[in-house]
């Protein structure tokens, strides 16, 4: 059972705290994303043998992938508003990010900032889908950014993978082995294995002459 604990004017100043501490960390971002701009030219991904800027920059402040990909994002940004309401801590980076990539698909930044108190972050995705165009450099980009690595054993007894497919790439992908996966789940004896634990077997039996259905 739920136990009150604390005066309701105690409770607003959680609230209130919690709030503010929110806002130095997007100030605290604007300013990672300033420093970045400055590193990205002296092309430190390369030589640590990151593949981009993105996944070295995951890797060196142990962020989440998405993360560091909207810092990358308002590190390419030209100085604007947007930016300037980050450094605030009015905006979070979720959103100068979204807004930033909003502003490249044909909307001027007075428009985003203007309707952007009224949306939502999801709402604002799902604009940004509907009116992103997928140009040819965008394209070539996009499947620039798809790979897999294979990293064997000293002794070759195991093999490690791991990899991205942007899009609906990754979507065909895990939809096709999670079919697969259930299928050969079914034809052996329940309480075998949990779902999950032979999650390779439908890449390894279509290798094994067993058709991937995509």
């Amino acid at each position: 059972m739920f136990e009150w604990d604390g005066e309701p004017d105690q409770i607003d100043r959680w609230e209130e705290d919690l709030i503010a501490k929110e806002r130095e960390i997007n100030r605290l971002r604007a300013e990672q994303a300033e420093l970045l701009g400055r590193l990205d030219p002296h092309q430190l991904a390369w030589s640590a043998g990151d593949r981009n800027l993105t996944d070295w920059l995951s890797s060196v402040l142990d962020i989440s992938w998405q993360t560091a990909r909207r810092l990358r994002t308002l590190a390419y940004a030209p100085d604007s508003q947007i930016k300037s309401e980050l450094s605030k801590g009015a905006i979070s980076l979720d959103r100068a990010a979204v807004l930033v990539e909003l502003s490249q698909t044909g909307l001027s930044e007075a428009e985003v900032l203007s309707f952007s108190p009224d949306y939502s972050l999801g709402r604002l995705y799902g604009l940004l889908e509907r009116r992103r165009r997928v140009r040819g450099e965008d394209a070539q980009t996009l499947f620039s950014d798809r790979y897999l690595v294979i990293q064997p054993s000293l002794d070759q007894s195991a093999h490690r993978f791991w990899g991205l497919a942007v899009g609906t790439d990754g979507e065909i992908i895990a939809n096709a082995l999670h079919r697969r996966e259930s299928e050969l789940l079914g034809r052996r004896r329940p309480g075998r294995r949990h779902l999950g634990r032979g999650g390779g077997d439908p890449l390894f039996r279509s290798q094994a002459g067993t058709r991937l259905p995509l």
